[in-house]
């Protein structure tokens, strides 16, 4: 519309999922729910089967960070992965699931912040290309 002229616009919003201020109650969320880790496959097969799993729900890596972050502390600690991992039916040694978090945390921090979790589960991030494709390799890529 122009100066001056008439008529009016109408703005709605549709919504599916509310905005809310404060805290979120996570006691009744599980992104994962129905999911039973598998220890038989191997401790190094855990992000293997929640990135599989979190692909069929179509879920969202952030949205399973937030509700491990028991603390909003925008990292997940030791003592809330151990609790998402026996959610999950992980059924191993205190020291075991010190090792899978050992394995999750590659910088070494003491806490799985969003871009190493995002980097294990996100679909496609097992995928590596052909040692030729790589940067720095030499060669020609014709179109």
């Amino acid at each position: 519309l122009r100066d001056g002229t008439k008529g009016e616009i109408n703005f709605k919003a549709d919504n599916k999922i509310a905005l809310r201020k404060g805290k979120v109650d996570k006691s009744e969320s599980n992104l994962l729910q129905g999911l039973d880790i598998d220890e038989s496959l191997g401790l190094d097969q855990v992000d293997e089967q929640i990135r599989e799993y979190l692909g069929k729900r179509m879920a969202r890596v952030i949205d399973l960070f937030r509700e491990w972050d028991d603390d909003n502390s925008h990292s997940i600690e030791k003592k809330e992965f151990r609790k998402a991992m026996k959610a999950l039916g992980l059924n191993v040694t205190k020291e075991q699931l010190d090792s899978v978090f050992d394995m999750w945390d590659t910088d070494r921090s003491g806490a799985i912040g969003i871009n190493e979790m995002e980097k294990l589960l996100r679909a496609g991030s097992k995928i590596q290309l052909n040692a030729s494709l790589r940067d720095g390799a030499k060669g020609e890529i014709n179109f």
